[in-house]
């Protein structure tokens, strides 16, 4: 555990140094500690303080909802108010993923029951919604970061290093999908962006046409091979969320895509096929993925060094490289949500 003023090694059960108590709380400092196992207040008597991070403490018969808005939003902390998985496990992500916080901060804590985690009755089911999916895909990561964890531990098998960043993917693809829904819900209530209109049987026709010369081919060929559903893409999320978001021309949705993409594509593979091979732990790398979906592909080249180094990687670095890319773009978007949107 570290200190969360001046980032000191401390004790698990603690939340500043000596040092930064000292100098937070003054005199008062003999009656500070850590907060309640709630997460509401801690054991400061009578008195509220903020600490150079504008982390708030209040005597333990306070609920945050009696502070003013504005000393909440500037002050509240998932340290102190989070649920027992935002306490515990932001952390590994704040500093990549900050915004998480101020989001939660400026939409989410508003919206909660006075004393509780539990939302107030009069929230909308739309913004229940913006919230649930909000805390899903914090869930969802901090799912992933476990997985990396666990498949970095020194003795773990190659094999279940393998599966444990396979299920990795699962839950980063998971959240990258679950990110469409939340910004789609977000574009519909607060941009006021409308769904697509039905299409007409002449406009559907001149699509699937448009297709068949296109793709229709390359498709029917990777359904012959890997049996891969053959589909259309009438309407698409991305289109809506780039529509509800055009006005602010960041090329940070595009990177969302493509990421999401890159994600999905190495995922599947692993979900819906056999069990792909591994050469002394290392998996193939993304755009080689499909040339190694046999067992005799890959034993083929198992004695070709300079194949296997160019075409195949360690899964857990490939993991862990596009957890952190997905935090940054995360990062950015919601604080363009903070600031642009949801600032007023």
């Amino acid at each position: 555990m570290k200190c969360k003023s001046c980032g000191k090694i401390i004790k698990e059960t603690d939340i500043f140094c000596n040092e930064c108590i000292e100098k937070i709380f003054g005199d008062s400092k003999k009656n500070y500690s850590p907060p309640t196992s709630g997460g509401f207040t801690t054991g400061i008597k009578d008195k509220v303080f903020t600490d150079p991070n504008h982390v708030i403490f209040a005597s333990d018969n306070i609920g945050i909802n009696d502070f003013p808005q504005e000393v909440i939003f500037k002050g509240d902390s998932l340290l102190i108010s989070g649920d027992e998985w935002e306490q515990k496990y932001y952390e590994f992500i704040s500093e990549d993923f900050p915004n998480y916080e101020k989001f939660w901060q400026t939409f989410i804590l508003p919206k909660r029951r006075k004393g509780q985690i539990r939302l107030k009755s009069t929230t909308s089911k739309d913004d229940e919604y913006i919230c649930m999916c909000n805390y899903t895909i914090f869930r969802k990561l901090i799912s992933v970061k476990s997985k990396i964890s666990k498949a970095m531990t020194s003795d773990i098998d190659p094999k279940e290093e393998i599966d444990t960043c396979v299920e990795g993917y699962f839950y980063l693809g998971s959240a990258l999908d679950l990110v469409y829904k939340f910004l789609m819900a977000i574009g519909t209530k607060y941009r006021k962006n409308k769904m697509p209109l039905k299409l007409t049987e002449v406009e559907i026709t001149e699509r699937v046409i448009k297709y068949y010369q296109k793709y229709y081919d390359s498709d029917y060929k990777e359904f012959i091979k890997n049996q891969k559903y053959v589909s259309i893409n009438i309407h698409s999320s991305a289109s809506f969320i780039k529509d509800a978001f055009a006005e602010y021309n960041t090329p940070i949705f595009k990177k969302l895509f493509q990421v999401r993409d890159l994600v999905i594509k190495y995922r599947n593979p692993f979900v819906h096929n056999p069990i792909i091979g591994n050469i002394q732990g290392r998996i193939p790398k993304k755009k080689y993925i499909k040339e190694f979906l046999n067992w005799s592909q890959i034993e083929k080249i198992i004695d070709e060094p300079e194949i296997i180094k160019e075409k195949f990687t360690d899964i857990v670095l490939e993991l862990e490289t596009d957890f952190n890319s997905t935090l940054i773009i995360l990062n950015n978007i919601w604080g363009i949500l903070i600031d642009k949107i949801f600032k007023n």
